[in-house]
């Protein structure tokens, strides 16, 4: 059974807390480099969102030990 995390009386899902993290590294990231015109090098920049985003949270699942690292066992 997938276990709930109380905070301040509303459950909430593991998944929370990374998704959580990564949403502000992405927001920081975000805004550097919509100052930097970066996104000027993007032909769809949702996708380019999306995919930092999803580096995002991989690396905070990866850093968090949620994930495994791979390689031999």
């Amino acid at each position: 059974m997938l276990d709930e995390w109380s905070f301040l009386g509303f459950l909430t899902p593991p998944l929370f807390v990374p998704v959580f993290l990564a949403l502000l590294l992405f927001w920081g990231v975000r805004r550097v480099m919509s100052r930097l015109g970066l996104y000027r090098f993007f032909w769809q920049p949702v996708l380019a969102d999306i995919a930092i985003f999803t580096l995002l949270l991989w690396a905070v699942l990866m850093l968090s030990g949620a994930l495994p690292a791979g390689g031999r066992t």
